[in-house]
């Protein structure tokens, strides 16, 4: 397995549950923070940058995405917490912009070093040049800031956020506590995910908790739950749903209980025994 991708850790990448067009975005985000030219903003004097939905796709059509769909995935890294975002009204009291910046999290997945931002100072007019502008903005950000902010000082101490999985993996072993059909919805956790990123369909927590709150309200019977989620693993189905049961897994379950096996009729076979006398009509 390649190591790096695009300057992440591909091994820890792949425990967030995301894809190359996450990777990009992630790769695109932090490259516009770096960009002097970008529109940015501060809180508790972090930069965030503001970012046209329309430009990143402009920029990046090999996403080969709408921009409902960019707007999904930006929200799951910021869920996931990967990149954090903030909203600011604009000045004219028209609507809001959408800042985003890097996080810790984020930060740990770099192989290198991340590269410095330039440090921001009071924009002069010949910067006002496009959509992605310097804001007029008086507030400005020390090197020092900045450089500890990316990561080129020591990477901070706190833990690690969930992942994805781990989330969903949590809201099983808050749903019962069988074993066995804790292990089983694992493995159908692992089906959902892997069929939302081939599908490009996101996949968030409360997808997965509403799925379980549709199990529960299917069977209360650990037993009944586990064929229920059996079901979905077999047919590779995304969602649970009623018992489909045939009457030979019926037959069968009345054998495993010790009921006597009900013996099959041959219809063909009686009919020719009524016509050559050796059984009776009733």
């Amino acid at each position: 397995m390649r190591y790096s991708i695009l300057g992440f850790n591909q091994e820890e990448l792949i425990k967030y549950d995301v894809d190359m067009s996450d990777v990009l975005l992630m790769d695109y985000i932090q490259k516009a923070l770096s960009q002097p030219s970008m529109c940015k903003t501060f809180k508790n004097e972090q930069p965030y940058v503001w970012l046209q939905h329309s430009k990143i796709l402009e920029d990046l059509p090999i996403l080969g995405i709408k921009e409902s769909m960019l707007k999904k995935r930006i929200a799951n890294l910021v869920e996931i917490g990967l990149i954090a975002s903030v909203n600011i009204a604009n000045t004219n009291g028209r609507g809001s912009r959408a800042y985003y910046t890097v996080t810790d999290a984020f930060e740990s997945l770099q192989m290198t070093e991340c590269k410095k931002l330039s440090v921001v100072e009071q924009p002069s007019v010949k910067n006002y040049t496009s959509n992605n502008q310097l804001i007029n903005n008086k507030k400005t950000v020390s090197k020092d800031t900045v450089t500890e902010f990316l990561g080129s000082a020591k990477k901070s101490e706190k833990e690690k956020k969930p992942t994805l999985f781990d989330k969903c993996v949590t809201s099983i072993k808050v749903f019962t506590d069988d074993v066995i059909l804790q292990n089983m919805l694992e493995k159908c956790l692992q089906m959902f995910l892997t069929n939302s990123r081939e599908s490009g369909m996101p996949f968030y927590t409360n997808h997965f908790k509403g799925k379980l709150n549709k199990l529960k309200s299917l069977s209360d019977d650990n037993y009944v739950q586990r064929d229920i989620v059996k079901q979905t693993i077999d047919n590779g189905w995304n969602n649970f749903y009623e018992l489909k049961e045939n009457k030979n897994s019926v037959h069968n379950r009345l054998n495993e209980s010790g009921a006597e096996k009900v013996p099959t009729v041959n219809k063909k076979s009686r009919k020719e025994n009524i016509a050559n006398g050796k059984a009776e009509k009733f």
